[in-house]
C-alpha cells in the first residue's frame, strides 16, 4: 500500500515554484484578487522583515465551496502545478469597473496595494481543500510558525 504524501506547511512568501512544483502544499493568506468563481490570488500580507508581500494563484475548481469574497483570510491545501501556457493576470492589475448599484464591490486590491508581488503566471495551486478563516485566526503568527517549520524541514534534507 502506498503512503500518501503529506502537505508541506509553507508561507506563501517562501513558495519557490521550481522547488515546490508537483508537491502538496498548505498555505494561508488573504484573497487579494478574484478572476472568476474558481481562480483567485492569495497573498501573504505578513512577510519576513524587509520582504514585499508575495502571492500565489489558486484554482478552486476541485473544491466544493463557493468562491470566497475579496479580503477573506483563507487556508488552502493543494498541489502546485506548472501550466504550459501562462495565466493572464490582467484581472489583478487593471482596476475593475465598479457597478453604480454596488460601490462596495471590487475584484482586486492590487491597484491600491502596489507593493504586493504578483504571482508566477505559470504555476497554480490546485486546491483540494479550501477553508475560510475567521477573525480570530492570526495569519502573522501562522506564517511565522510555518516559516520556522519549513526552515526546519528543508535544513534537515
Amino acid at each position: 500500500m502506498s503512503r500518501v504524501e503529506a502537505a508541506q506547511l509553507v508561507p506563501i512568501n517562501d513558495v519557490q515554484p521550481s522547488l515546490f512544483a508537483g508537491r502538496k502544499l498548505r498555505v494561508a493568506g488573504t484573497v487579494t484578487a478574484l478572476a472568476s468563481s474558481t481562480l483567485l490570488i492569495l497573498s501573504d500580507l505578513h512577510p519576513r522583515t524587509n520582504q514585499p508581500p508575495s502571492s500565489v494563484l489558486v484554482d478552486l475548481s476541485l473544491c466544493a465551496v463557493p468562491s470566497p469574497p475579496l479580503k477573506t483570510p483563507l487556508m488552502v491545501l493543494g498541489t502546485l502545478v506548472q501550466r504550459s501556457t501562462p495565466i493572464d493576470l490582467a484581472f489583478a492589475t487593471a482596476p475593475a469597473r465598479i457597478p453604480h448599484t454596488d460601490p462596495q464591490v471590487a475584484a482586486t486590491v492590487f491597484p491600491l496595494h502596489t507593493d504586493i508581488r504578483l504571482p508566477n503566471r505559470f504555476f497554480v495551486l490546485e486546491a483540494l481543500v479550501c477553508k475560510p478563516l475567521d477573525h480570530t485566526f492570526d495569519l502573522a503568527l501562522w506564517n511565522h510558525a510555518a516559516r520556522l517549520r519549513s526552515h526546519a524541514d528543508w535544513s534537515t534534507r
